[in-house]
């Protein structure tokens, strides 16, 4: 108390008792850097703007001081809000995966508290940074409402904008605006970048000719590889991110048999796709028909931002948080083999047995059979597509004790390290196997990478692969434009897709059951 008295009597004693002119004497001492403590400190209690910013620049940023100091300028100076959020938006982009969601929340609604303020007090960069805020949270059309705030985009704001339009899938926006692209990109190297993507990957280029560049970047390739696959992706980093799935595949069991073309972009409004995290990712796939033209290839693969990946038929689907772990066994699919992991109830190879054999490594078969055991034998094992790599020593039917001349389907546990007929888990999840006497198998008692994507991919699988010679392949992606079209009634298309799709077929009887639409 008797402090602050002095500190009030010596001000009295040298500046004007008006509160305007004690303002404005305050703010020139500490300007001039004349000031004393005890001005200062008063002058921080009136919350005079001088005195603040002079604590906000010698305090250290993100201490309690400095925060105090730039929060209440922040409260009539646009640049103070703006560099506040600014802070907070690297504390936010500073944190761990792993820090507590309560923390990230309360991180996030500062900086944006912050940038708000700004944006308030008239500041362009404040519109940019929260449009590119909600741009990396996904949040696009809340991203591209900031931008309209602006009467002119800088060369940032103007980036961000193509990135909106490519990931909302505007390509009428990127035609329109083509020209005015290429020449400011050209200004910086961070825009030659982007530029340099947005020819990469046929952004910039109109649907006819890309149809035409793409067909001939990709021909003599075809013909070494036992399928060929074009990736689509509907974002930019999801481009890049196809980009680098490919160059890990390389380094795959599967690789010597799969050739890709470049990445490709797809608008997201070319498409209706379904995409839930827990749940497989479903499009309209008549939709595919209007790709064609651009695909020289067997197969196509659609990365999406989430959804849960899976394949049908001719097409891959996969969401950008899956790795190449997942991208592999997918594609495995398309090779031809089935899941060796349990497999939802209804899926269509668990509800019979099999008529005939469909997968590189899984067979639907009954569990016991009547007669004599090498009759049996041989009846089973025309059944099974890895035959002739069991040993004839190696026993494929186990007796039922008690029962005579019936036998359980299954090698031996004594047989393990030996190729044979084992159960997989691939339909245990089936109640008509259960009823029906029926059960998945597989070639190995190994746990394999098609049950656990961690797993290894075993050497018998690509030598079945190998052998098989393409026997197993899923046909191409037209066919599912044909099962769409039949499906909605088209007839006509439906049978037009197909015999676009038995032109991938070089076998008869598999040219024959493509038209015939029984895959």
């Amino acid at each position: 108390m008797k402090f602050s008295l002095i500190v009030i009597m010596s001000l009295s004693v040298f500046v004007p008792t008006s509160s305007f002119f004690l303002h404005d004497y305050l703010t020139k001492q500490i300007n001039n850097n004349v000031h004393n403590e005890a001005q200062l400190n008063f002058a921080l209690a009136h919350q005079n703007t001088a005195a603040l910013t002079l604590v906000a620049n010698q305090a250290k940023v993100g201490s309690s001081t400095w925060l105090m100091a730039k929060q209440s300028l922040a409260q009539h100076s646009a640049y103070h809000a703006y560099t506040l959020g600014l802070w907070y938006l690297a504390q936010y982009e500073n944190l761990s995966t792993h820090t507590n969601q309560l923390v990230q929340q309360d991180s996030l609604r500062l900086l944006t508290l912050w940038l708000q303020q700004a944006i308030r007090l008239g500041s362009d960069k404040a519109v940019t940074a929260l449009s590119r805020v909600y741009y990396q949270q996904g949040k696009l059309r809340q991203a591209k409402q900031q931008l309209t705030q602006l009467a002119e985009l800088s060369l940032e704001a103007f980036m961000l904008r193509v990135k909106l339009a490519i990931d909302l899938g505007e390509t009428d926006f990127i035609y329109q605006h083509a020209s005015d692209i290429e020449q400011r990109l050209t200004a910086t190297l961070i825009g030659q970048s982007l530029l340099a993507q947005l020819h990469k990957y046929m952004i910039l280029t109109n649907s006819k000719k890309q149809q035409v560049i793409n067909k001939q970047s990709f021909t003599d390739e075809v013909d070494g590889c036992m399928t060929s696959i074009q990736v689509f992706a509907t974002r930019l980093q999801d481009l890049s991110y196809a980009d680098d799935l490919i160059k890990q595949f390389s380094q795959k069991p599967l690789a010597p048999f799969v050739c890709f073309a470049k990445p490709l972009y797809l608008s997201k409004q070319r498409l209706q796709c379904e995409v839930n995290d827990n749940q497989a990712i479903l499009c309209d796939e008549y939709d595919w028909q209007s790709v064609v033209g651009s695909v020289n290839t067997r197969h196509v693969a659609l990365l999406l931002p989430k959804g849960g990946a899976n394949v049908h038929y001719g097409i891959l689907y996969l969401a950008s948080d899956d790795d190449i772990d997942v991208f592999h066994h997918e594609v495995s699919h398309l090779l031809g083999f089935a899941d060796e992991y349990p497999v939802k109830k209804q899926h269509k190879i668990c509800l019979a047995q099999q008529e005939s054999a469909f997968a590189h490594n899984i067979a639907v078969l009954a569990t016991t059979y009547s007669g004599t055991r090498q009759e049996l034998r041989q009846r089973v094992l025309k059944k099974v597509p890895w035959a002739a790599h069991i040993k004839p020593s190696t026993p494929i039917l186990q007796t039922i004790e008690g029962k005579k001349n019936i036998w359980q389907l299954g090698t031996p546990d004594l047989f393990k390290n030996e190729v044979g007929i084992f159960l997989s888990n691939t339909c245990v999840n089936s109640a008509a196997g259960l009823s029906g006497g029926f059960a998945a198998f597989k070639a190995s008692a190994s746990v394999t990478q098609l049950e656990y994507f961690e797993k290894s991919f075993p050497e018998l699988y690509l030598h079945l692969l190998s052998s098989n010679n393409g026997k197993f392949l899923m046909p191409s992606f037209h066919y599912n434009i044909a099962f769409a079209a039949y499906n909605q009634g088209a007839i006509k298309q439906a049978n037009y897709w197909l015999a676009q799709a038995a032109k991938w077929e070089t076998d008869s009887l598999r040219k024959a059951k493509v038209l015939a639409g029984s895959y």
